[in-house]
């Protein structure tokens, strides 16, 4: 399944894309015309063997679980003062194409909200498939790390401090789900559709876990 979202140029924002990449700033698409891009289902088959090992089966129970878990909610009674219930994480449902660095190398992304900062895997788990594709800052022309006195650095609070060894910036990102990001933090230009975006700020994690790659 493939959706198409069409974006308006005036001002875009985006919050937290997990597989990999992160921003925290709104830009503007001053010359461009606006800009689309294809949201992917997580289970499309096209993609699905490159960066899962789950089975079919695995595949329709986690969409059955996930789909009793939208209806639960959808269903709760808000006006409880006291409620509760079990949670269970919703690993996420749709994925983007996105490029980064110079050269461009396309990777898959989650369009998430659990973060302000939008990071990408510099690393191969050993549950990812080796024809995945990684991002490696070092073939990247303009892949540039962030100092510890740049603004990005300390806008992100709570989720950014100083190496002082390297004398760079570094990211710590959790989600509700036990996910977890850890690395750099870096200017990169990134490609979404057919419109490049330059220096924005990325993390590159270099020690993560993340549920739904696993």
């Amino acid at each position: 399944m493939v959706r198409t979202i069409k974006v308006d140029p005036i001002v875009t924002a985006f919050t937290s894309l997990i597989f990999a990449i992160s921003m925290t700033r709104r830009f503007h698409l001053s010359e461009a015309q606006g800009f689309s891009i294809d949201l992917f289902h997580r289970d499309f088959l096209q993609f699905h063997s490159l960066v899962s090992s789950s089975t079919s089966s695995e595949r329709v129970m986690n969409a059955l679980r996930r789909s009793f878990n939208r209806a639960n909610a959808l269903t709760q009674d808000y006006m409880v003062r006291l409620a509760s219930t079990d949670v269970f994480p919703n690993k996420g449902e749709y994925l983007m194409k996105i490029s980064i660095g110079t050269p461009p190398v396309e990777t898959l992304a989650i369009a998430d909200t659990g973060s302000d900062l939008t990071w990408i895997r510099c690393n191969r788990p050993s549950c990812l498939h080796k024809k995945a594709s990684l991002f490696e800052p070092t073939h990247s022309s303009t892949y540039k790390p962030i100092s510890c006195t740049s603004s990005p650095c300390n806008s992100l609070l709570g989720s950014a401090f100083c190496d002082g060894f390297k004398g760079i910036c570094r990211y710590t990102v959790e989600y509700g789900d036990g996910s977890y990001s850890n690395g750099d933090l870096a200017t990169e230009s990134m490609k979404l559709g057919n419109v490049m975006i330059r220096n924005v700020t990325i993390g590159c994690g270099y020690h993560d876990e993340s549920s739904f790659w696993c």
